[in-house]
This record gives structure tokens, C-alpha cells and sequence, in this order.
């Protein structure tokens, strides 16, 4: 083996190596490491598919989340507070506008 074989086989070992290092970090670590930091929204998620729409009052209970998710919870809280009254007036403009719809034009 000639010196410049040598060195172009040190050369691709000195490359290959870390690359394929960084290839195994790159496609079991990244994954990991996002699932983990996510986790957090796993029990929002939750939280929230406990939350009954159709009984016009649930909300979204904020123990125990992290701060992060804190205000976003607030936010959906005052969602959730708003449904009932804006429901009332639909249903209030929805019978005021059958009844003139029911009356006949002069």
C-alpha cells in the first residue's frame, strides 16, 4: 500500500466515523428528545378530550402543567366561558328570526 492509499483511507475513516456517529444520534436521539419535551401537551391533550362541549361549563383544569402551557389553558378556559351566553343569543336570534320568517309580508 502506497503512502497516498494510506492517507486517503485514514481520511475517509476520520470522516466516516463521526459521520456515522452522528447519523445513529441524529435518528434516535432526535426523536427521543422531541417526544420527551412534548410530553407536557400529551397531558393537555388529554385533559382537554375530558372536557364535556355539549354540557356548556367544563373547563380545563391548570394544576399540575407547566408554566408554558399556563396561559394557553387560560385562554381556552375563557373560550370555553364564552359558549354558553354566545349560545343563548344564537338561539335568541335564531327564534326571533323564524317567527318574523313565519309572518306573512303585508
Amino acid at each position: 500500500m502506497s503512502l497516498y492509499q494510506l492517507i486517503f483511507v485514514v481520511g475517509q475513516i476520520t470522516i466516516g466515523v463521526p459521520a456515522l456517529i452522528l447519523l445513529l444520534v441524529t435518528l434516535v436521539g432526535v426523536p427521543w428528545v422531541t417526544k420527551w419535551s412534548l410530553r407536557s401537551l400529551g397531558t393537555l391533550t388529554d385533559r382537554l378530550n375530558k372536557v364535556d362541549f355539549e354540557a356548556r361549563g367544563g373547563v380545563v383544569n391548570e394544576t399540575g402543567l407547566p408554566k408554558e402551557l399556563l396561559r394557553v389553558v387560560r385562554e381556552i378556559n375563557l373560550a370555553l366561558n364564552r359558549l354558553p351566553p354566545g349560545s343563548r343569543k344564537q338561539n335568541a336570534f335564531s327564534s326571533t328570526q323564524l317567527t318574523n320568517c313565519a309572518r306573512p309580508l303585508p
